[in-house]
This record gives structure tokens, sequence and C-alpha cells, in this order.
């Protein structure tokens, strides 16, 4: 063999190594990138929760801990509640099936209707496997504008969610309409902290078709 093809054979070997390398980066930048994304396994996702536990404490309150569970078992859900110490405004669903509600949400809930939206929304990404999609989006992520293509898959997966928990609501006679109100009043904060790979909830409502009233909403016990 000339020394030019050994030359040109070190040269290809060096890009194939050089393009491994690129994708396992790309791999790991993606982690990040999604680092709040839910574990897809149960092991994973019963860590990533104690973490949570860890860092937050749970908010204990008998009252909304009893409020949540009936509401999963009006919805014939087979997640399990918890309830975080979390001043943020958010919920969570764990691949081994607990959903997980932060403490500022609560909060936020006006009656068992947006409750039950909430609920049905993160029992959807656990139904619609969503989590075990974006880890193999992670395991295999496509060579050309990864990051765009995995907002466009989050986001997908949002609305997909949101179809699902509407009709999960009417099924078991819920309004899913009154989720608009809650959203509503999240506005203005996404205005200013939003996730970057998280839909707008104006496009969510208006995907929804949702039309808002001045109905005054309370929690009948």
């Amino acid at each position: 063999m000339s020394p030019w093809s050994r030359h040109g054979c070190a040269k290809i070997h060096d890009m194939i190594r050089g393009f491994i390398t690129l994708y396992v980066l790309l791999g790991l930048l993606l982690h990040i990138f999604i680092n709040d994304a839910q574990a897809d396994t149960a092991s994973d996702a019963k860590s990533q929760r104690h973490n949570l536990i860890q860092k937050h404490g749970l908010y204990e309150s008998p009252q909304w801990q009893q409020r949540c569970q009936q509401v999963t078992e009006q919805l014939k859900l087979t997640a399990h509640c918890q309830l975080l110490n979390h001043s943020a405004p958010n919920a969570y669903a764990f691949a081994d099936g607990v959903i997980m509600i932060n403490q500022g949400l609560l909060k936020m809930i006006k009656n068992p209707d947006q409750m039950a939206h909430i609920l049905a929304h993160e029992q959807a990404h656990l139904t619609l496997q969503h989590h075990q999609e974006l880890a193999q989006f992670i395991r295999k992520p496509p060579l050309l504008f990864p990051k765009k293509k995995l907002k466009k898959l989050r986001h997908q997966q949002e609305l997909a969610a949101d179809d699902w928990a509407n009709d999960h609501l009417v099924r078991h006679q819920f309004d899913p309409r009154q989720i608009h109100h809650l959203w509503q009043q999240l506005l203005t904060q996404e205005k200013t902290n939003r996730s970057s790979d998280h839909p707008a909830l104006a496009e969510r409502i208006n995907h929804q078709w949702l039309v808002t009233t001045d109905q005054n909403l309370v929690w009948h016990p």
C-alpha cells in the first residue's frame, strides 16, 4: 500500500472517529437540554422523585391529598398522587406511575374540574408512553436539527396530552373547559418565565377552542 493510500485510510478513520464522538456529544447535549424530563424506567423515576423530595420535601396537606385522591378515583386513573412542597406552579408524571403536583400549582386550583384536567394530562403522558418516546429520541437523536426536532416532539406530546385529558374528563362527567381559567392565570407568568420547549398556554388554549367566561369558580367539597 502506498503512503498516499495509508494517509487516505487514516484520514477516513479519523473522520469516522470524529463523527462517532460528535454523535455521542449530541446525545449528552440533548440530555442536558431536557434535564427536566422524566426518566423512562420505574427505577430511574423513583430515584428522580426521591431527589425532588430530598430537595423540596413533601407538602403535608391532608385536605389537598384527599381531594387529589378523590379526583383520581373518580377519573379511574392508574397513577398515584403525591404533593411536592415547591412554589413553582407545575406538575409531573413519573414512569413508575406517580403524579406529583407542586404546592404552587395547588394554590391556583379552584375546583375539581381543574384538578381533574391536571391529573388526566399527566396520566396521558404515562398512557401515551411519552417518557419512552423521549428516551428513544435521546438514544438515537437525528443528525440534523436535533434540538429543534426535540422541541417539536415535546410540543406535540403536550398537545396530545391535552386532547387525551379533555376526552377523559368528558367520559367521567368533568368539564374540560375549566382548565382554561387556570391557564389564564399562568399566562402572565409564562410571558416572563416560559420553558423553551413547552407550548405557550395561549396556543394550548387556542388548540382546544376553549372559551373563557366570568363564572365564579369555587371548590365544592
